[in-house]
């Protein structure tokens, strides 16, 4: 509840007397406090991960044995070797190593100096693995990650805002709908009043007491309905309200949301109705396409590398102490040299896998065409929609004035006994109906307006 306090009392802060929570004042509530806000610092944290994990390839690492074997009094062997080998970008492997071998029973090959025998060399790959491996691929695929989780972010906190937006808009439609339905109310009870003393006063016959508390009546039943649902949209606005992610707030009913205004957003939509196509490639799911045709691009060439025999060419300068342990003495003829080969004959494997890929390649794209055609059919209907929108709007506003001239007419000709209750009640259905309409239209619109926002335009977080 202290939070709760604080919020609203940020709100009369403000500086608006009647408690209105505007339309700005939430949606900064909303980027800034809901759950999903913090939700997206998470998307970084893996991304700094997935680069801690790509790096860990290239990581120095020490290897260390000791083998020792005595028996009846005698040492058959003892065998103390080790090396640090340190990974490079270009695929090379630099290894210092160290052995010292003594006992009784060793092997020709085995015997070393007194002080033990170090090794300085390079493992190179000269087939597989040469220009690109496995270590070289996680690491370009750590930056794709990135950039993924960067329109994943963005994504959540488009249709963060999108909803959040949709929220508020059905609250003030709820609200406008309710003042509508209260003057309605109003004006049907005044009425029943008036037409109860008028037969009171002989003017008018009971009949017309009846008919207008039928349409009082049914006032009423109307402002029960809107207050349900206005209700339920604020219900669904607390959705949206939040406390440093933690703590669900909730709207005090004198607060009441900005007058409906079907200029909001008009100027962001009409940026992107003069060029809706050069708008469509910021779409996030079509960047997603692109960052998985960058992602299977590793994979393929990865599946050309391996398809390449393992070669691995290791050589090493051998050195020795010198017996009074002053400095090491190294001679360049003193050398390891050997040669691994590994080739599978068939290549099945590696063959089936590249073919994988390839399929793989070819199915993102068709479903980066689908899907960019899709949405560019999309934006030219919500753009027809608010065009179609934008006409009714003009005819319903002309109309709402024509309506109230005629029942302004009808009031004057009631208030002289020309009329009657019936004709009255009919050209205020008619009003209210005409003004109910006007306020679900610009519903319509303004939601419209944000579907097209969602399709080609990223909020700022």
């Amino acid at each position: 509840m202290l939070y709760i306090g604080f919020i609203f009392l940020s709100l009369k802060l403000i500086g608006q007397s009647d408690e209105v929570l505007g339309y700005e004042d939430y949606i900064q509530m909303v980027r800034t406090h809901h759950p999903i806000t913090f939700q997206m610092n998470l998307l970084d944290e893996k991304s700094d991960a997935y680069e801690l994990k790509a790096k860990g390839g290239f990581d120095p690492s020490i290897n260390f044995s000791l083998d020792n074997k005595t028996f009846d009094s005698k040492e058959y062997w003892q065998r103390i070797g080790g090396y640090l080998k340190v990974p490079i970008w270009l695929g090379p492997d630099i290894k210092l190593g160290y052995e010292d071998n003594t006992g009784d029973f060793l092997n020709m090959s085995e015997l070393v100096p007194d002080l033990g025998l170090m090794s300085w060399g390079l493992s190179v790959p000269v087939g597989r693995g040469l220009f690109f491996d496995e270590r070289r691929k996680v690491v370009e695929e750590a930056k794709v990650i990135r950039e993924s989780n960067n329109i994943k972010k963005q994504q959540l906190f488009n249709k963060l805002m999108h909803g959040a937006s949709k929220a508020y808009i059905e609250w003030q439609s709820n609200y406008a709908r309710r003042e509508i339905l209260e003057e309605s109310a109003d004006i049907a009870r005044q009425l029943y009043e008036n037409t109860v003393q008028s037969f009171i006063n002989g003017d008018k016959p009971a009949i017309d007491t009846i008919e207008a508390l039928v349409n009082y009546r049914n006032r009423q039943q109307g402002l029960i309905q809107i207050n349900q649902e206005l209700l339920m949209s604020r219900q669904r606005l607390n959705n949206y309200l939040w406390m440093q992610g933690q703590v669900p707030l909730e709207l005090e009913e004198e607060i009441v949301p900005d007058a409906l205004n079907d200029n909001e957003w008009a100027t962001m939509t009409q940026s992107i109705r003069l060029d809706p196509m050069s708008t469509i490639t910021s779409n996030p799911q079509l960047q997603m396409f692109v960052l998985r045709e960058r992602q299977l691009e590793l994979d393929r060439r990865l599946a050309k590398e391996n398809l390449k025999p393992v070669a691995n060419v290791n050589f090493s300068l051998l050195t020795r102490g010198d017996n009074d342990n002053t400095f090491i003495n190294y001679d360049f003829n003193d050398y390891k040299v050997g040669v691994d080969f590994y080739y599978p004959l068939f290549t099945r494997k590696e063959r089936g896998q590249l073919k994988l890929t390839e399929l793989s390649l070819q199915e993102n794209s068709l479903e980066a065409k689908t899907a960019t055609e899709m949405l560019e059919n999309q934006i030219l209907n919500l753009i027809a929609m608010e065009d179609n929108m934008g006409e009714q709007l003009s005819i319903i506003g002309e109309n709402v004035g024509d309506y109230q001239e005629l029942l302004n007419a009808e009031i004057e000709k009631f208030s002289i006994g020309e009329s009657s209750v019936f004709l009255l009640n009919y050209r205020e259905f008619s009003l209210l109906d005409i003004r109910v309409k006007q306020v679900d239209t610009v519903e319509k619109l303004l939601k419209n307006r944000l579907d097209l926002m969602l399709t080609t335009f990223s909020w700022n977080g």
